[in-house]
């Protein structure tokens, strides 16, 4: 099935190829634009952010020191912080307000925080993922480190 945009799943970022240890030089070349440069020190969250989310910035900068990034990864990592921040403001609202409200038929309804909070989660960890900062974000890119320290399985095959 293909998304939108175009068919197919998306391009992988060539720096994630070579981290994640899929980049072939047969078949992706050695191209790798001035963009595609991992960044040497944690950015500075955009101005944008600082003025506009200040809630977001704290999570911006934590998760900037351990991402990997290029320059123009910034924006997406700032935008993935303000998703969290707005999700910890949802789950404060659903706490402060309760769990549920009686609506103006007299009915018990569920808090709508509850769905802000649920389609926040799931944008969060998607983006999350993308940069390597969930668990299985960063077996995808250790996996290339873990074949060259012992021998692979198919080693131990041949050896039978």
């Amino acid at each position: 099935m293909s998304r939108k945009g175009g068919p197919g799943r998306p391009r992988k970022p060539h720096l994630l190829l070579a981290a994640s240890g899929g980049k072939r030089t047969d078949r992706h070349g050695d191209r790798a634009g001035e963009d595609d440069v991992a960044l040497t020190e944690p950015p500075a969250p955009p101005e944008w952010l600082r003025n506009a989310y200040p809630t977001a910035v704290p999570h911006f900068e934590r998760w900037a020191e351990i991402a990997l990034m290029t320059e123009r990864d910034i924006d997406a990592l700032a935008m993935c912080a303000i998703s969290f921040a707005e999700y910890l403001l949802t789950g404060q609202d659903i706490e402060a307000e309760g769990r549920s409200y009686v609506n103006e038929k007299g009915d018990q309804s569920r808090n709508p925080a509850y769905t802000t909070r649920n389609e926040t989660y799931k944008r969060v960890v998607s983006m999350l993922a993308q940069f390597g900062l969930t668990p299985s974000g960063r077996a995808t890119l250790t996996r290339a480190d873990k074949g060259e320290d012992g021998p692979s399985l198919q080693d131990f095959k041949r050896a039978k």
